[in-house]
């Protein structure tokens, strides 16, 4: 991510003043992760949970948290979200407020793993719908690569164009700071059922 979409997401969260966050995609901790934390941080409260699926990269997430100033308020988790999530307590899920999808769909090296044909198989799609059927309140999705096609964000720009009205989705703001960006948008979720 680049310095402009780290501060954006730095930003949001003191605007939004979150007390649970998910991220997916911690990778080594030093990007996304650490803006999330930052904003937290400032706040002097809540908490920042994380998943990464590569072994490497989440261990040296964990280590430098461990030694970090947000180590109270940092929860790495190793493992794939999408096989991980019905492990995880419905009451987790009710207390998000925010939401960071910028993991799956794309090797260690940042390689893309699916074609833009095929974006209903997205990890991400799966993510993002997954929580959306477990959150019973309104929550903040903050989505990478909205703006690129074949991008992780852009997957769930697809999908979100195919459901039904049942849920409510605002796109809020998308951002793209430089050209070489690929964009990042803020959206409210509404579940009208609960």
């Amino acid at each position: 991510m680049t310095n402009g979409e780290l501060e954006y997401i730095k930003n949001t969260v003191i605007s939004l003043e979150p007390r649970k966050i998910l991220e997916t995609g911690t990778r080594y901790g030093e990007g996304s992760s650490t803006a999330l934390a930052s904003g937290l941080y400032e706040l002097g409260s809540g908490s920042l949970h994380t998943w990464e699926v590569y072994k490497p990269y989440y261990d040296i997430a964990t280590n430098n948290f461990s030694n970090s100033v947000y180590k109270d308020i940092v929860y790495t988790y190793l493992g794939n979200f999408t096989e991980e999530v019905d492990k995880i307590p419905l009451e987790f899920f009710n207390d998000l407020d925010l939401i960071l999808l910028d993991g799956s769909d794309e090797t260690p090296e940042g390689n893309t793993t699916i074609s833009s044909e095929r974006w209903i198989e997205s990890e991400n799609v799966k993510i993002f719908s997954s929580l959306v059927k477990r959150i019973n309140k309104s929550v903040y999705f903050l989505l990478h690569d909205w703006s690129v096609e074949g991008g992780r964000g852009s997957f769930v720009k697809m999908y979100l164009e195919t459901i039904n009205n049942k849920k409510d989705f605002t796109i809020l703001n998308t951002l793209r700071v430089n050209p070489e960006d690929v964009g990042l948008a803020l959206i409210l979720y509404k579940n009208k059922e609960f």
